[in-house]
């Protein structure tokens, strides 16, 4: 007996000590490259980097922020997914943005950074709505101008909020918008089949085949997966590689934060799907605000002539749409660029001439105080 504990114990030592010194040194890496990274930040004091909380209806919100100052205009990031937070890689690749603008990324209740004080027990598309409108209020009662950026589905929540704040959102920037989901997973279903069939793919096809109405939330997966494995969602997959590289040593997201990840999407798209089913903003013909639409040509994920069809008959006050040759469903991602270019060009068209006297009034009225610019 005492020979077999020794052998355990020298089993236990030869193989758990490298494995405690192997993650040991991992984790002290990943610590050192997240110093780095939120060094290449240039947010001067008594400007602002790190993570706020608006507190809605529906609990807290998390927000990943990089600001200069009250006076800037403020850029603020809905995700798409659904449940599918940006705010890990997003602000290192658009950081240069910041010298012009400053920017939220909102993690919406269920992702990300606020996963944890999610009451999923009441998570709903309604639900989303209903926040998006009150993050902007709170928002924009501190810039004098404010600017949304929605990706995917994320373009929904955009369009609604437009809708209801006239005068409180300056522009839309609508990244690769999904405007009527269930017909656009169906589309995308048969695009995917189409190039299964090309690529004599024999599984996907018969996955995709399977496939009928109603459409379920697993499903409705399934399509967004082979989209994914088939290349429609990302044409630069090095450059997307790196992306979520970057994740990993956000000076943002701390390890639990990027375990709750996946477990967000799992909890959240269950409850967002039925609401999320029966939107329909193709038939929507005119907005209050600038537009700008921004498409991968790539992007399989889209019904890409049928949101350029509802973009050509939209009225709006300013609108222009941009097109990506190299990209696909996240331009923002494979030509950063170019897309930080497009924005500001366009941004600069619609601004009004700037009431300074305005922005200072608000700006003082929520004057930085100066932190400490690590989160």
């Amino acid at each position: 007996m005492r020979t077999i504990l020794q052998l355990t114990f020298k089993i236990s030592i030869y193989l758990g000590l490298p494995l405690f010194l192997i993650l040991g040194g991992l984790w002290l890496y990943r610590n050192h490259h997240r110093t780095l990274v939120s060094q290449e930040f240039l947010v001067a004091k008594p400007g602002f980097m790190g993570v706020e909380t608006i507190v809605t209806a529906g609990g807290e919100q998390k927000l990943v922020v990089l600001r200069a100052g009250y006076h800037q205009p403020a850029i603020i990031f809905f995700h798409g997914g659904p449940a599918r937070p940006e705010s890990a890689f997003a602000p290192q690749i658009l950081k240069d943005l910041n010298s012009t603008f400053s920017l939220y990324f909102w993690d919406q209740a269920g992702s990300g950074l606020s996963y944890p004080g999610t009451d999923f027990s009441v998570l709903s598309w309604d639900r989303l709505k209903a926040d998006a409108l009150e993050v902007v209020e709170d928002i924009a009662s501190k810039h004098q101008q404010v600017f949304i950026s929605a990706h995917g589905y994320g373009c929904l929540l955009a369009l609604h909020t437009a809708k209801l704040t006239t005068n409180t959102v300056s522009g839309l920037l609508l990244n690769s918008p999904l405007l009527q989901p269930l017909q656009d997973l169906l589309s995308a279903r048969t695009h995917m089949m189409e190039m299964a069939r090309v690529l004599q793919n024999s599984r996907a096809y018969a996955q995709l085949d399977e496939i009928s109405l109603p459409l379920s939330a697993n499903e409705a997966i399934r399509i967004e997966q082979w989209v994914s494995r088939l290349g429609g969602e990302i044409y630069q997959k090095g450059t997307f590689r790196e992306a979520l590289r970057m994740s990993w040593y956000s000076p943002f997201y701390d390890l639990s934060d990027l375990w709750s990840l996946d477990r967000g999407i799992i909890q959240s798209i269950p409850r967002l799907f039925s609401g999320l089913m029966q939107e329909n903003l193709s038939t929507l013909d005119s907005l209050e605000v600038p537009v700008l639409l921004l498409i991968g040509e790539k992007d399989f994920r889209i019904p890409e002539k049928r949101v350029s069809s509802w973009f050509s008959n939209l009225n709006a006050p300013q609108k222009q749409e941009i097109r990506f040759p190299e990209a696909a469903h996240y331009p923002q991602v494979e030509s950063t660029k170019k897309w930080m270019e497009e924005v500001r060009k366009f941004v600069s068209q619609t601004l009004p001439e700037s009431d300074e006297s305005a922005a200072k009034d608000r700006a003082s009225a929520h004057a930085e105080i100066p932190l400490n610019q690590n989160p």
